[in-house]
Order: structure tokens, then C-alpha cells, then sequence
């Protein structure tokens, strides 16, 4: 049986993993990453998935909460100077609605104020109220969602903002864009924002969202040059350079578990990769049972059997002539992002998630257009767009139902955007494909149940609970078995933390000073994003 060591195995090659692979690497331990795909990158790859020359952003496009981890606000890892570069956009989003009216989101607080206003003087200074509120509550949000779980707040953390936002988080989403905003302009708009992170927002514990979505959105939806590849390619560069290695087409069967402790992988091929001193895992702790094939203590087989994925997606990628405009009330203007929402979209949507049926009214949409500001992905003047809405994973009780339903669902989908741009003909679209939850949860296992964020992102599922309690740091319940990923602390979008954390608790375990890669004291040196106002194209 042919057999490989190394320090330390990695299983996945998804941002997070690299990550940790990277500052691993860097202080001298050597490195083995294993993919099970043929291209590295996990929820950050960039694939010709319609017509050849169109890339399209497989999962996740927008970065803007990579911003706050060092691996960019420091370059930590010398991915920036390497060459890895983002570009941003203003607006930040429109929503059209279906009476022709429609409401901006740009970068600056006050133009969107002003968007509201027609709407209702109240909303208006409702928005820059919580602008306000966001200056406030930054801190204790920064310390809950970014440091390691059950980190002691920093010490210019209010007390009386800390209970504040803990007020928040006992709320939902629904509840408070209800409570400050009365048009239902400002409540679609302000619900769309939580569900850009693909959250539940009728349940208690999302009530922070509609603050914290749209404050942390100042480079608007922050897209990697290139696409979402580029930042895994930069990232694997730098593991390599420092002696790591990566291995592609290597699907790991099973980990390997001797003497009561996590000694390596096998992949289906039957070859052993062997980790002298430590196995970190980026697939969904929900596969840890079955792949580990020892016993493990019943809380946590509980917690992965009771988990909560949230909702799924349908994402709808085209290859199209040329970029579409938004439609808004003052004519069309060019957006990277067009949102579909209504309160009574929103809501009808909801019901039908948990009824495992399909929303066919006014359906929550993000509609991404990333050749407004990077037209590298696609050929001389024509675009890449992805139509995404949320929906059940079992589709009337059967997840494979999708098989059959998912174009003809796609075709409605299709239909609803249209009705929100100029400058898009449905018959004129140069190629499609059409991802259900279970198809995104078979091209990446690592998207449970067809879910983005790892899990529902809500107190007993987040911090000291994420994934299971009394498992949080990043240790798993097998010594020398490491988590990393979107099911650890703090999951979902795209920021680099969980592999920054993760990589942090192996140096502390090993008795490695986690500093000389991590340094405190270094300050940050945000890198210059350049923005574009696409209403000026």
C-alpha cells in the first residue's frame, strides 16, 4: 500500500484549509494537502461551467469578510504581494420592484438614506440610526464573530453595547427590520441583506444581521480579480514555497486512527498519507463519524445528527452578450449586484422552505454580474451572471426530486431576472447550468445539505456550540485531529478565520510559538481596494 508522511495532512484544499496549510508551512512543519477534486480552491473556484471562456464563481464571489482577518488587513501570508488583487463596486446593490419603483444601496449612508426618503422620512433616518448603532456595537460584533470561540471581549468593549447587541441576537431578522423600518420598500431591502448569508431570517437569533451585513459591505461586494480561484491559487503558491505539498484527486475514504488518535488519511485509491503530528479536516464535521469509523462520544455524534444546515440554494450561472442594467426608477444603471425581495416574497418564501416546496412568487433573489468590474471572466464584451435564491434540500420530502425539477425551475428563475434588468433576452443567453442544493452538495460535500454557511449561523450554533459544545477550538474528539472549515467557528462567508484559528490551536498544541507567523503586536495595512461606481458605465 503506497504510503506518504508528513508533519501534517490536510484534508481539503478550500480557502480555510490553505490557510492554515500556509501559516503551518511557514514555521517549518512540512505540509500535505489533500483535494478530492482536480482543481484546489473548495467554496473558492472559478470554472468554465457554460461556454468555454466564461469563468464563473462555482460558490462563493463576494469576499468583503476576508477584510478583517490579517491574512489581507496584514498579508500575513504574502498573498497581496504576490499579486492577488480585489476590486470593489458602488452601488452596492439595487432593488427594483415590480411597480417600477426601486430602492439603491450605495456605499455611502446618506445617498441611501436619501433612496428611502421617497419612500418615508422615518426609514431614512432609521438607516443612518443604524449606521450609528453599527459604530457602537463594531467591538463586541468583532470579538463574538472573529476572535476564537469564547474569547473575553477587548477592552474598549462598552458593557452596556455588549447587552445591546446580545438584545439583538435574541431577536430575528424579520422582527427587527419590522421594528425600525415601516415602508415596505426599506423592509425588502433591509431583509435582502441577511439573506445574502443565506440565513434563516424568520429565526430567533439572525436579529444582528440587518446591522452587521450591510455595515461590513463598505467595499460593496468585493470580488478577487480573476475570480475566486485566484485567492486558493495565491494561497497554495505560498504553502508550496515554504515546502508544502497539495495533492489533487486524492478523496479521502477514511481517517486514519491508531492508538486513540488521528494518525493520517487514506484516499479511495488506497494510498496512506501519514501526519507524524497532526490531520486537519475541512470536510463538514457531520462526515467526521463515518470517516473516522471509531467510536466518539455520543454529544457530539448527537450534535452532528442534529445539526441545522439552513436553507439551500439554486444558483442558475450564464454566459450572456453582454452585461444587463438594472431596472430603478430613474432609468437603467449598471450594478454588479440586482436583488429581488418583497416582504410578502420573503415571507411566502420562508413558509415554503419549511414546507419543502418551491417559492413561486416573488422569490428572494442575488443576481451577480462580476464583468461590470472584472471582465477577465468572460470574452470581449460579454458577461458571466449567477441567479441565486434559497430552497428546500429535500424538494417534497426527496432530495433527488431536484433532478427532475431544477431546469424548469431555473427556466422561472431565468424569467423573474429579466423582469428586473434591461438589456437581457432570456433566448439570446450563450450557455446555462443549473446547480440544485443536492447537485452543490455533490460537487462539494463540504456544502451540507446544499447550504453555504456550514449551518445555520445563530447562537446554538455559533461560538462555544459551533460545531458541538465542548468541542469549539478547533479539537476534535480524537487527539491530534484538527477542525477547520465553514462548520467551525466562526463559519459561512468567505473570511479566512476558521484556518487562521485552526492553525493556531496545532502551534499551540505542538508547542510552537503561533507568534512568529501570527504576530500580535504587527499593525494592520489594509490594502487599497479600488472601487467602482459601475452607475457611471
Amino acid at each position: 500500500m503506497p504510503t506518504s508522511t508528513s508533519d501534517i495532512v490536510v484534508i481539503g484544499a478550500g480557502h480555510n484549509a490553505l490557510v492554515a496549510a500556509a501559516y503551518l508551512a511557514r514555521t517549518g512543519l512540512s505540509v500535505t494537502v489533500l483535494e478530492a477534486r482536480d482543481v484546489i480552491g473548495g467554496g473558492t473556484v472559478t470554472e468554465e461551467l457554460t461556454a468555454p471562456g466564461f469563468r464563473h464563481d462555482t460558490f462563493s464571489t463576494g469576499h468583503p469578510w476576508l477584510m478583517t482577518n490579517p491574512v489581507l488587513a496584514r498579508d500575513e501570508l504574502g498573498i497581496l504581494a504576490g499579486g492577488l488583487s480585489y476590486v470593489g463596486n458602488d452601488p452596492v446593490v439595487v432593488l427594483p420592484f415590480k411597480d417600477g419603483s426601486s430602492v439603491t444601496f450605495w456605499r455611502d449612508p446618506a445617498r441611501t438614506a436619501a433612496e428611502l426618503s421617497r419612500y418615508s422620512a422615518h426609514d431614512a433616518q432609521a438607516l443612518l440610526d443604524l449606521y450609528a448603532e453599527w459604530d457602537r456595537l463594531a467591538p463586541v460584533h468583532m470579538t463574538r464573530a472573529v476572535s476564537e470561540p469564547g474569547a473575553a471581549p477587548a477592552p474598549d468593549v462598552d458593557p452596556a453595547f455588549a447587552a445591546q447587541y446580545d438584545a439583538l441576537r435574541e431577536k430575528s431578522a424579520w422582527q427587527d427590520v419590522h421594528d425600525r423600518f415601516e415602508s415596505e420598500q426599506a423592509r425588502a431591502l433591509m431583509l435582502w441583506f441577511p439573506l445574502a448569508v443565506v440565513q434563516p431570517v424568520d429565526r430567533v437569533g439572525t436579529g444582528h444581521l440587518p446591522v452587521t451585513v450591510p455595515s461590513a459591505w463598505n467595499h460593496g461586494w468585493m470580488n478577487a480579480i480573476g475570480g475566486s480561484s485566484m485567492l486558493a491559487e495565491h494561497l497554495a503558491r505560498d504553502v508550496v514555497a515554504h515546502g508544502g505539498r497539495i495533492v489533487t484527486g486524492a478523496r479521502v475514504a477514511r481517517i486514519l486512527v491508531e492508538g486513540e488518535r488521528a494518525t493520517g488519511a487514506q484516499t479511495e485509491d488506497g494510498t496512506e498519507y501519514r501526519g507524524r503530528r497532526a490531520v486537519l479536516s475541512s470536510m463538514h464535521f457531520t462526515d467526521l463519524p463515518k470517516k473516522l469509523g471509531v467510536p466518539l462520544p455520543p454529544a457530539f455524534v448527537a450534535g452532528a445528527k442534529n445539526w441545522r444546515a439552513g436553507p439551500g440554494l439554486v444558483v442558475v450561472h450564464l454566459a450572456v452578450p453582454e452585461n444587463p442594467r438594472a431596472r430603478t426608477h430613474a432609468g437603467p444603471v449598471a450594478s454588479v449586484l440586482i436583488g429581488q425581495s418583497s416582504v410578502a416574497g420573503v415571507a411566502g418564501m420562508m413558509d415554503a422552505i419549511a414546507g419543502e416546496r418551491l417559492t413561486e412568487r416573488d422569490p428572494y433573489m442575488l443576481c451577480a454580474c462580476s464583468t461590470w468590474i472584472d471582465p477577465s471572466r468572460a470574452p470581449d464584451g460579454m458577461g458571466t451572471l449567477k441567479v441565486i435564491t434559497m430552497a428546500p434540500y429535500a424538494l417534497d420530502g426527496d432530495p433527488t426530486n431536484w433532478d427532475a425539477a431544477k431546469e424548469d425551475y431555473a427556466d422561472f428563475l431565468v424569467d423573474e431576472f429579466a423582469g428586473l434588468v434591461e438589456g437581457f433576452d432570456p433566448t439570446a443567453v450563450l450557455g446555462r447550468c443549473v446547480h440544485s442544493p443536492l447537485d452543490i452538495e455533490r460537487r462539494n460535500p463540504s456544502y451540507y445539505r446544499g447550504a453555504a454557511q456550514g449551518g445555520e449561523m445563530v447562537p446554538d450554533q455559533m461560538g462555544l456550540n459551533r460545531p458541538v459544545a465542548g468541542w469549539a477550538h478547533y479539537r476534535m474528539p480524537i487527539a491530534g485531529l484538527y477542525q477547520t472549515g465553514t462548520s467551525a467557528h466562526p463559519g459561512g462567508p468567505v473570511s479566512g478565520w476558521p484556518g487562521r484559528h485552526a492553525a493556531k490551536a496545532i502551534l499551540e498544541d505542538l508547542q510552537i510559538d503561533w507568534r512568529r507567523v501570527m504576530p500580535e503586536d504587527a499593525p494592520d495595512h489594509p490594502p487599497e481596494i479600488p472601487i467602482i461606481d459601475t452607475s457611471l458605465l
